[in-house]
């Protein structure tokens, strides 16, 4: 078995999840979920991508019963961002005296301490054994992968933005993730679901919009500098209006840390420059 990871403590992240689940509590159940989690019931053939889909998907099966109790009897950290438990259920199918009892397994891995996929399977031992196998090859993956394309992942994020694909926008970002839009005149935003709503607002000021990605340069030690020219016809008017802005990003380990827009594009280019040369 891989060498068990330290912190976060993953096991103890999934028991807090399972047991808030398990008593209907899905906010908190949800809340170490990243945006564009998927959770696959195998036996089921089903998958269910992003959280509200997820929520929707416990609540109806949990819904199913007029008494339902789990216990987590089995729990391991394989190392490489993979956890791996075993759950008994013990409920009570609505409106009838019958109850159900079974074990499930599930296959949790994670990215930046926020789970990224459930997989949910009945049969135990083919379970452990495809979490393991799991396990090592992200270790070897690991091993092979290169500093990911942040001149890539924000071009997609920008992008995503634009065309109001919100899940997708938010697939960078985490629950420390900071939008710092001081420098317009404007708020800072915090986390997941605030730099969302800041989106959305943004983009619910208009009926149509595009936007061109004129510059993305990766300046190291994880610091983007991006200019945008964005071009919209705001709600209820017939006339476009045209916003040219540039974006200071820090990365670290593959997600945004601060995003930092600026109107002047001189003031914006040297405040990167100066942040990736602090970063190194």
């Amino acid at each position: 078995m891989a060498e068990e990871s330290a912190t976060p403590d993953l096991v103890e992240r999934w028991r807090h999840a399972a047991d808030a689940l398990g008593r209907s509590d899905f906010d908190a159940g949800l809340s170490c979920f990243a945006p564009d989690a998927v959770w696959e019931v195998q036996p089921l053939a089903s998958s269910f991508e992003g959280v509200p889909a997820i929520r929707s998907f416990v609540e109806d099966w949990i819904g199913n019963y007029d008494e339902y109790h789990q216990e987590l009897v089995e729990s391991q950290d394989l190392g490489n961002d993979v956890v791996f438990a075993v759950n008994r259920q013990d409920a009570r199918l609505a409106g009838t005296t019958s109850r159900v009892q079974e074990l499930w397994s599930f296959t949790i891995t994670w990215r930046a301490g926020m789970i990224d996929r459930v997989i949910g399977r009945n049969d135990i031992d083919e379970a452990r054994a495809e979490a393991e196998r799991l396990a090592e090859e992200r270790g070897v993956l690991a091993e092979e992968s290169t500093t990911p394309d942040l001149v890539e992942l924000n071009r997609r994020a920008i992008e995503s933005v634009v065309r109001g694909d919100f899940d997708a926008a938010m697939s960078p970002y985490g629950p420390d993730s900071v939008w710092d839009t001081s420098p317009l005149g404007f708020g800072t935003y915090r986390g997941v679901a605030a730099i969302r709503r800041a989106f959305e607002e943004w983009a619910g000021l208009y009926e149509e919009t595009e936007a061109e990605i004129e510059t993305n340069l990766d300046l190291g030690n994880g610091v983007i500098f991006a200019v945008v020219r964005q071009r919209g016809r705001l709600v209820g008017s017939s006339g476009h209006a045209e916003f040219r802005f540039a974006s200071v990003s820090e990365w670290t380990d593959g997600l945004v840390a601060r995003v930092t827009p600026y109107t002047d594009i001189d003031e914006a280019h040297a405040a990167a420059e100066r942040l990736a040369q602090e970063r190194g």
